[in-house]
């Protein structure tokens, strides 16, 4: 299992990933909001809202660990880097 460290460092770069995929969505949705429906433009949204979904579940999962993480630092009496 991780360390706090990592797992903090994790957490930043699935965060990143999770903010990239957001903009992706509402970019897209933003250019083809207006248009009408058609195969291809739901090809292209549902590629983003995969994406969408595989970014939050690693962000729910590395902020599972870095809460558990979090916790055992506390407990111990340390202070985690960078908050």
């Amino acid at each position: 299992m991780k360390n706090f460290e990592d797992a903090f460092s994790d957490q930043q770069m699935a965060l990143d990933r999770t903010v990239e995929a957001g903009l992706a969505l509402q970019q897209f949705r933003s250019r083809h909001g207006d248009q009408p429906w058609t195969a291809e433009l739901g090809q292209g949204l549902q590629v983003l809202l995969d994406e969408m979904t595989q970014a939050t579940r690693a962000l729910d999962e590395i902020n599972q660990v870095v809460s558990m993480r979090h916790r055992e630092k506390l407990a111990l009496g340390g202070s985690p880097p960078g908050i």
